[in-house]
């Protein structure tokens, strides 16, 4: 694996000239999603916002937006991507159980989402704010057996 965290990952786009940092404030409110869009639109870099309206935290952009990205995140070229791809999943590697490490740095024992830095409007006629790819890790409680799925998620409230 070429990187061993998302801070590994995002450090190794910047150093490639893919990863553009936004220190000016945005808001949530339409701004955040139109820059977003009109980045993506262009092909533009990954964006890091590292000051929106509400929220302590910066927000990550769009890291794996096409081939060319998740080729670089798994380190492979493009064009060796859907073998590695097929590869990885012929000889998948078990999740590693930790009492620590870089995952568990920051613990927030009763998280509130409405203070992360979600967009409100992404498309026409959304509701509130949504978590797009949102990453779920979750375990049988019978077989164990575990699986992780990526969802567009509304936040209705803190929790």
């Amino acid at each position: 694996m070429p990187y061993g965290d998302l801070r590994e990952y995002m450090a190794a786009l910047e150093g490639a000239g893919e990863l553009c940092r936004v220190s000016k404030q945005v808001s949530p409110e339409y701004e955040l999603a139109a820059v977003i869009q009109h980045t993506l639109a262009k092909k533009g870099p990954v964006l890091l916002f590292e000051d929106v309206v509400g929220s302590t935290m910066p927000l990550l952009s769009n890291p794996f937006t096409d081939r060319r990205r998740v080729a670089f995140a798994v380190g492979c070229e493009e064009q060796d991507l859907l073998h590695h791809w097929a590869g990885a999943l012929e000889k998948p590697i078990p999740p590693e159980i930790v009492s620590m490490g870089a995952c568990k740095e920051v613990h927030i024992p009763d998280p509130d989402l409405t203070k992360f830095p979600v967009p409100i409007m992404w498309h026409e006629g959304d509701s509130g704010p949504f978590i797009t790819f949102a990453q779920f890790i979750t375990k049988d409680p019978d077989s164990g057996g575990r699986n992780v799925g990526i969802y567009r998620v509304e936040v209705k409230g803190p929790k």
